[in-house]
């Protein structure tokens, strides 16, 4: 019997815009806990980190880790509603949250 990697040549690419979002929102809520001062920059970073991750999405399509992650045009597609939805919703709730005192990396951790 011989066991088959599951990880096929292109992986990285695969998932990359999940690890952006991942490593965005630790980073938007470190910034949020470290600097309670800075939290006028929480909007812009997840702003930055919305359109990497949207810029990070692959171009080539395939299965990948063994059949079970596929990236078509369709999932381009609604990638790339939800990151647009995303940066509506923070470019919106910008306003109402620093008029209410409230704006913190918590807020944009969860959009992403």
């Amino acid at each position: 019997m011989t066991l088959h990697p599951l990880v096929e040549a292109g992986w990285m690419s695969a998932v990359l815009p999940e690890l952006v979002l991942c490593v965005g929102g630790m980073l938007l809520i470190l910034v949020s806990a470290l600097l309670p001062k800075g939290r006028g920059i929480t909007a812009p970073l997840a702003i930055i980190i919305l359109i990497a991750a949207w810029w990070a999405e692959p171009v080539r399509y395939g299965d990948f880790f063994g059949h079970t992650y596929e990236i078509s045009g369709i999932t381009f597609i609604f990638d790339s509603v939800f990151l647009l939805a995303a940066l509506l919703a923070t470019l919106f709730s910008r306003e109402y949250l620093q008029r209410e005192g409230i704006e913190g990396g918590e807020f944009y951790a969860l959009l992403l």
